[in-house]
């Protein structure tokens, strides 16, 4: 991939970033990538799920950066056991490449990324893209413990937030978790309304980056 003499941007998704569906940050970083220098954190998992393959294309406008995962099929236990090798292993990164910007969604990466963001002086952006409590919750059946893990994914979320330099949120609902805090807030609904953008095109003047 080419180098720019943008930002180092470092993109931490939700899901598999090779194999995964076609999501908004593949768009909006396919976008910066012309401009910018953008990596991104390759979130391995092991599970039942098969994906579409666009790995071709999302390798011509992304670095991808691999380190050591432990993998579990159940996704709340995987999140959980390597949590401690992000917090290792991205100040690492962030120094090795150079990083200006993060930008990450989900919890897990996220929240090591938000941490490591503050001691090293970076820019974090938190893309609040979904329900994270619920979507955690979702993988354990029993009630209790449903309701403490969508407790502590709550909790992890605000601590994003609060980390945040700026959260992009996608709905009304998620922009009501959000508060009042320190970062500034953008509302952004999935970045597919017609109401707010013309059809067919895709936007990459995320106000949060600075009309990067």
């Amino acid at each position: 991939m080419q180098q720019n003499n943008g930002y180092n941007i470092l993109i931490i998704p939700c899901t598999e970033w090779l194999k995964g569906s076609q999501q908004r940050l593949h768009h909006l970083s396919k976008e910066w990538s012309k401009k910018h220098n953008v990596f991104v954190f390759y979130l391995e998992r092991q599970d039942d799920i098969s994906y579409e393959k666009n790995s071709s294309e999302r390798l011509a406008y992304s670095n991808m950066i691999k380190i050591p995962t432990l993998r579990l099929k159940n996704y709340t236990l995987f999140l959980l056991a390597n949590y401690l090798l992000q917090l290792i292993f991205f100040p690492k990164i962030i120094k090795k490449e150079k990083i200006d910007v993060i930008i990450a969604e989900g919890l897990g990466p996220s929240n090591a990324a938000s941490i490591v963001s503050k001691f090293m002086k970076r820019r974090f952006i938190f893309d609040y893209s979904d329900s994270y409590s619920g979507f955690v919750s979702s993988y354990i059946s029993n009630l209790f413990f449903k309701k403490i893990f969508e407790n502590f994914a709550m909790l992890m979320t605000k601590i994003n937030i609060k980390l945040a330099n700026a959260t992009v949120v996608v709905s009304d609902g998620l922009l009501s978790n959000v508060g009042k805090n320190d970062s500034k807030e953008y509302k952004r609904v999935n970045w597919g309304s017609k109401d707010f953008f013309p059809r067919n095109q895709v936007r990459s003047d995320n106000p949060a980056l600075g009309q990067i």
